[in-house]
Formats: C-alpha cells, sequence, structure tokens
C-alpha cells in the first residue's frame, strides 16, 4: 500500500522553522472571473494543457524565537471534501491547535481564515492570540459595509465577524507593516479587498 502524500513542506530561513501546511484544493469556475471571457479563460487553460482552473489552500506555520505562529487558516469545509486538512497536516508538522501563540490572518476571506474556527464559532486555537491589521478589520467588521457590496461579500463578511467575535480578547489590532511577532512583520498588499496583506519574516541570515 502507497503512502498517503506528505501536507507539509518545510524550509529553514535563518533561525526560523518555516512549514507549509496544506489544506486541500478545489476548481474555481469561470463565473469567479466575471470580468474575463470565457473564451479568454478557455485560451488560458489550453494553452498551459489544464482543463480547470486548480488551486490549493495553504497556511504557513512558523517555529521562531521559542513562538508558535500560524499564518492564515484555510477554509476548513467550505469548499467540500477535498478541502479542511490542516488539523493533519498541522499533526504531520508534530504542532498541536494548542500549541499556536499567535495566528495571522493576512485577510479575513473564507479560505483563509474559516479554519480558525469550529462550525459553532468556537475558537480552535484557544492559546493563540489573533493578530489583524486595523485596516482590514475596519473593513469586515462593518457590517453595513459588507452587506451593502456585492454577494458573496455578506456571507463572507458574517464568517469574518464570527473570527473576530471568536477571539475577543485576544485580538491584536496592528498598523500595515507592524509587528507580528518578532522578526515577522505585515506587508500592505492592495488591491484585493480592502487591508489584504501578507508577512515578511526576518530571521539570522534568512
Amino acid at each position: 500500500m502507497s503512502s498517503p502524500a506528505s501536507r507539509t513542506a518545510t524550509r529553514q530561513i535563518g533561525d526560523a522553522e518555516v512549514t507549509i501546511l496544506t489544506d486541500g484544493r478545489t476548481e474555481f469556475g469561470p463565473e469567479l472571473f466575471p470580468g474575463t471571457p470565457e473564451e479568454r479563460i478557455s485560451a488560458v487553460l489550453s494553452a498551459q494543457q489544464v482543463e480547470a482552473i486548480a488551486t490549493n489552500f495553504n497556511a504557513v506555520l512558523i517555529r521562531n524565537g521559542g513562538k508558535t505562529i500560524l499564518c492564515d487558516a484555510g477554509p476548513r469545509d467550505l469548499f467540500g471534501p477535498t478541502c479542511g486538512f490542516l488539523p493533519q497536516a498541522m499533526e504531520e508538522a508534530g504542532v498541536g491547535a494548542d500549541q499556536v501563540g499567535v495566528l495571522f490572518a493576512t485577510h479575513l476571506h473564507p479560505d483563509h481564515v474559516a479554519g480558525m474556527i469550529t462550525q459553532s464559532g468556537e475558537a480552535v486555537f484557544p492559546a493563540a492570540e489573533l493578530v489583524v491589521t486595523r485596516e482590514e478589520h475596519a473593513f469586515w467588521s462593518d457590517a453595513a459595509k459588507t452587506d451593502a457590496a456585492p454577494a458573496p461579500l455578506p456571507d463572507w463578511g458574517r464568517l469574518a465577524r464570527a473570527v473576530l467575535a471568536a477571539y475577543g480578547d485576544r485580538l491584536r489590532l496592528i498598523e500595515a507593516g507592524g509587528e507580528i511577532a518578532p522578526g515577522l512583520t505585515s506587508m500592505p498588499l492592495a488591491g484585493h479587498t480592502p487591508g489584504h496583506g501578507g508577512w515578511r519574516l526576518s530571521s539570522g541570515a534568512g
């Protein structure tokens, strides 16, 4: 019997151990790209010799300076049975949910934060502080902004607010470019939705 495929990939960056955790995969239909003609999408797929727009969902585990940090947490079960494998990936990496001290949401979209809460809205990471940029928080915490937007943003907003509520007194807001944890800072990446960003790691010579 063949062994299951690994859900992790680890690299040392300076003094930090960085592990990609694969939550799962799915395929996107052309309806998710309303500004692009279907014939253009078909031409791009044909040129790449693929039949569908495939994507996967990853989170990043960073162990640095005695801290365990998780950047994003995947879509949980929101994209069907091919997703929701973050717990298995974390087990493969040798880290339990209770060992995560810092959670960082690059942005509060479902495919990045649904895995931070259970279906009933409880925090998955009981000891973690959730770090979000102020601009990201300002947009997604305001129901008036998301409810007035086209679908699916109203549903996304409700999920984002559920995540924020679950971490309540363990929520820390930072400015764009602010410190997430020692050696790890947020990085503004405008253009997706308001507040969208990434992170930058600086550790040792890495």
